[in-house]
């Protein structure tokens, strides 16, 4: 018997009814499910039967070999509080966010929490400055997904170059974010101009970075040493809506403890609907970068607000 053919021909005639189509002579092996006087009855019986025969018929599928557990990473995990804002960075979908998370876990010798890791590294893999300090931090967590997930991936090597297999970086980046961030590099080219650059960890004061990325504004701006007087002249002005990329590159370079500060200025400017989501949108920025900050600082070193 055919269980195939016999369960072909059962399907045609239940699809046309037994009324309309009789119902196949059973093969010897089904003869016992065939009793019924009523064909819809014995038609059923038999299909009952094939199911069965089927699946006690089959055999079972290669067996997979179980998955090795990734070699130790010696390093401490990232605090619970580091965790919860990766976490609200991954969700952001910020790329400088999460470069600076990267930063300063590494300078903490810390390791990138394993519930976030497919996250972390799934969204650096396109960015060349974001793909080796992720898989630093990920340690050999990386590998193990790659194998484990991703067996026809390339090497880390081999994506930046194109070429042949290299060692991907293991070691920490030789620079991380200080307190007192940096000044984004220029933009390379016009249509980026929008756009936050990323930071340089060796440029100027926050004060003075907040300055220069606004350089688009008036001179009143430029003349102002304190960075979040110059974010609110600017909205004053009413230039904040040409100089957003600007702006967001200011709140990326602001020292922590002016980011509350931000925050609440921004909170209290009056009116301005046409820039009301931008004004949101600056004042939730800061206050992530506030706690990201504070969640990489001892406790004996947390960023203060200014009075």
């Amino acid at each position: 018997m055919n269980v195939d053919d016999e369960w072909a021909a059962l399907v045609t005639t239940a699809v046309l009814g037994t009324d309309r189509r009789s119902l196949p002579e059973a093969p010897p092996e089904l003869a016992a499910w065939s009793s019924s006087p009523d064909p819809a009855v014995a038609l059923l019986d038999r299909a009952a039967a094939l199911v069965t025969a089927r699946r006690a018929g089959a055999r079972p599928l290669p067996s997979v070999p179980r998955l090795r557990p990734p070699e130790t990473d010696a390093r401490p995990p990232c605090s619970p509080t580091a965790a919860r804002i990766l976490g609200r960075i991954l969700g952001r979908g910020e790329r400088e966010l999460l470069g600076e998370w990267l930063a300063r876990a590494a300078g903490r010798g810390w390791r990138l929490p394993a519930e976030h890791a497919p996250a972390v590294l799934h969204r650096a893999a396109g960015d060349p400055k974001l793909d080796a300090p992720a898989r630093a931090a990920a340690g050999p967590l990386a590998a193990w997904l790659d194998a484990a997930f991703e067996p026809d991936r390339p090497a880390a090597g081999a994506r930046a170059t194109g070429g042949a297999d290299q060692t991907a970086p293991s070691a920490a980046p030789a620079a991380t974010p200080s307190t007192t961030l940096a000044r984004p590099t220029p933009a390379a080219a016009p249509a980026a101009a929008n756009e936050p650059a990323a930071a340089d960890p060796t440029a100027m004061d926050a004060p003075e970075a907040a300055k220069t990325s606004l350089a688009g504004g008036s001179s009143s701006v430029l003349n102002s040493r304190d960075p979040v007087e110059a974010i609110v002249e600017v909205f004053a002005s009413g230039r904040a809506g040409a100089l957003r990329g600007s702006l967001r590159a200011a709140v990326l370079t602001m020292a922590p403890a002016d980011l509350l500060r931000l925050a609440g200025a921004l909170d209290g400017i009056p009116g301005q609907p046409l820039t009301a989501p931008l004004r949101r949108e600056l004042a939730d920025l800061a206050r992530v970068r506030y706690d990201l900050a504070a969640a990489f600082t001892p406790e004996d070193e947390a960023p203060q607000t200014k009075s």
